[in-house]
């Protein structure tokens, strides 16, 4: 196996490497994974593996203000993204700067230089994006959505944190997190390229691990359609469940309905919701797997007046995919869909390096494409019916704006 070496006077890092040599392409994609998220956080202080990405991006490195400048400054294009579980960071570059942005990159993340004016600068960004984005229902019900079906638990609690928790935040708090949490998470680096990089070593050391998480979920209770209050505005609604976490066999099952219940012409929310009761233009589904657990949920942007008919569309095509299950023409199609979305992302080299490492830290080293494909072929009529089924045992229904009064 490949791996990269950090090595400092602070010690030194072994980080395994996934590797993707394609001789057909020119640039080259660096996605460096950790299995930190918001989910981490200390309990009171929330939002912080959120700051802490930002900070790591913009920080003194060198000559520049930081890696994501560094690295546009030679033509390509870094970024990063923290969710529940994880945090990715990646750069894309011409191939002949792979080695520099590589070295950057890691040394940014892993031994970044701590300078208080840019935490403040980075802080007032975060407070701009977490405005944003309270100021739009599609991604405050997102949140609404995973809180009310992870309630009191770590998965629930959103991935940004709140604007009071970023503000007491310290600079002190920040170096702290990374120090006793970050750097002790495991991490794995994914690199696609017309070649490896000089700087990997070979070898059989052991990979880091992290014990598994110990939050009990507590039971959730059905909700009755007939509880939402709607507004009298255009509405966010998301309605759906908790479902197969990461890395269990039922993921498949769950991604292939969400497919089913998609927003594609074949799928059979755009079939009742959209051609035949022209209750809804803009919806999505998808499954996310957590450690614990999973969400399911499909998305619907709603009129004034269409909410409770949306919502017994949705739940009438889930009851009647939990009895009999999809067509069997159907379901092939679902799932050639499926299969064809997951190809498409592993042949964008970027996409390809952020899908392998999320993929990798989620099945804790034991990810393939190739596994992928074949459990989503393998889905039947009986593993569409199990999920749907699980869905319908307790379904919630989240909607954002709220109505008033």
């Amino acid at each position: 196996m490949h791996f990269y070496q950090l090595s400092d006077d602070r010690g030194t890092v072994d980080i395994p490497v996934h590797s993707f040599v394609n001789e057909h392409v020119r640039t080259a994609a660096v996605c460096l994974g950790v299995a930190y998220g918001s989910r981490h956080d200390p309990e009171t202080a929330g939002g912080l593996a959120h700051m802490l990405e930002h900070v790591l991006m913009s920080s003194p490195s060198g000559e520049v203000t930081g890696v994501a400048e560094q690295v546009e400054r030679l033509g390509g294009e870094a970024n990063a993204q923290t969710g529940i579980d994880t945090m990715l960071f990646t750069a894309h570059v011409q191939e002949k700067y792979l080695e520099e942005v590589l070295d950057a990159l890691v040394g940014a993340v892993l031994r970044p230089q701590w300078d208080k004016e840019y935490v403040e600068q980075e802080r007032g960004a975060v407070r701009q994006e977490l405005t944003a984005m309270r100021a739009d229902p599609s991604e405050t019900v997102q949140d609404a959505f995973l809180a009310q079906i992870f309630a009191g638990h770590p998965l629930g609690r959103p991935v940004g944190g709140t604007l009071l928790e970023v503000g007491g935040m310290t600079s002190e708090d920040i170096v702290t997190v990374h120090h006793s949490l970050f750097l002790e998470a495991p991490l794995v680096l994914t690199i696609v390229a017309p070649r490896l990089p000089a700087t990997l070593s070979t070898g059989d050391r052991p990979l880091r691990t992290r014990p598994a998480e110990t939050h009990p979920l507590k039971p959730l209770t059905p909700q009755a359609p007939t509880d939402v209050q709607w507004p009298e505005d255009f509405t966010w609604v998301c309605l759906g469940s908790r479902a197969a976490p990461a890395g269990h066999p039922d993921v498949a099952s769950f991604q292939v309905l969400s497919t089913l219940l998609g927003d594609s012409p074949s799928s059979l929310l755009y079939q009742r919701l959209r051609r035949d009761r022209s209750l809804a233009y803009m919806f999505q589904s998808w499954h996310r797997g957590y450690g614990e657990s999973g969400a399911w949920r499909t998305m619907i942007g709603i009129d004034p007046g269409n909410g409770s008919a949306a919502v017994d569309t949705v739940l009438t095509v889930l009851e009647q995919l939990a009895e009999a299950g999809p067509e069997p023409e159907r379901l092939k199609a679902a799932v050639r869909k499926a299969t064809t979305s997951l190809l498409q992302e592993s042949e964008a080299p970027l996409d390809l390096a952020k899908l392998v490492s999320s993929r990798t830290l989620a099945a804790h080293g034991s990810w393939s494409l190739n596994a992928e494909t074949e459990a989503l072929n393998d889905v039947s009529v009986h593993d569409i019916r199990r999920a749907a089924a699980l869905i319908l045992d307790s379904p919630q229904v989240v909607v954002r704006p709220e109505a008033s009064g």
